[in-house]
């Protein structure tokens, strides 16, 4: 990725609906591969230059910040420790004291999709767009973000976690942000990014780009253990690009 921007991830959630596994980890620790599935998402940037990222962690933020804190992970990990639950985009706005740069890149910590890391900020000059996000093709599930996308690649329509009219796609949960962007969110609440922030960019200043492959998620006992399936049998769940 050219001037490849700092990473935060999102890794503060509760992974309600997999206590019932009781895996004693916070959701984005969980083991794929023999290895957490944060620390493939890590290894993953580190292995296109992305040069600090930076943790939004919560609940378990005390096993994630032991766990990478004496790791080699290719790349500056730092943490941002909320106290009490931000949500999405309060998170972000937390962290953004610690991302350099006119841009960041923003991920969820427990989902990925391989992507076009230089073809993101490339469809960011392209459209001037403030938000560039990653989308992946719709599966029949109700529980991410629909997208309905124009013919010049902005987002028209964006609801989540339910059905919106014509929509095609899902919202991957990664994101490329102008800084100015999480400037904006409100400091010291909670915000959702996916119910406040992004709705209010549907006016041509939200722009996508299509994933190079299948969404990633470990978020239901059903699509972690199809994770893992597919990890046991060597699939590169990290990649990047097609």
């Amino acid at each position: 990725m050219a001037t490849t921007p700092d990473a935060a991830i999102l890794c503060g959630g509760f992974g309600t609906r997999l206590q019932a596994l009781k895996l004693g980890v916070p959701k984005p620790m969980v083991a794929l591969g023999g290895q957490p599935f944060l620390a493939g998402l890590i290894a993953a940037l580190a292995r296109q230059g992305v040069p600090r990222v930076v943790l939004c962690t919560g609940q378990g933020r005390e096993q994630i910040r032991d766990f990478f804190r004496r790791r080699d992970c290719g790349t500056e990990v730092l943490f941002s420790e909320e106290t009490e639950p931000l949500g999405t985009a309060g998170a972000l706005r937390l962290a953004l004291a610690q991302l350099r740069g006119a841009f960041v890149l923003a991920l969820n910590g427990d989902s990925w999709a391989p992507f076009d890391g230089a073809g993101l900020l490339a469809r960011q000059r392209a459209t001037g767009a403030e938000i560039v996000l990653v989308s992946a093709t719709a599966e029949d599930r109700d529980d991410a973000g629909s997208l309905r996308v124009d013919a010049g690649g902005r987002v028209r329509a964006f609801a989540e976690k339910q059905a919106v009219a014509g929509a095609a796609m899902h919202n991957a949960g990664i994101y490329l942000f102008r800084r100015e962007v999480l400037a904006a969110v409100p400091a010291g609440r909670a915000v959702s990014l996916e119910r406040e922030i992004l709705p209010q960019y549907l006016d041509g200043r939200m722009a996508a780009l299509a994933a190079d492959g299948p969404l990633v998620d470990i978020g239901t006992p059903d699509r972690l253990a199809r994770a893992r399936a597919a990890a046991e049998q060597g699939a590169d769940l990290f990649r990047f690009g097609g």
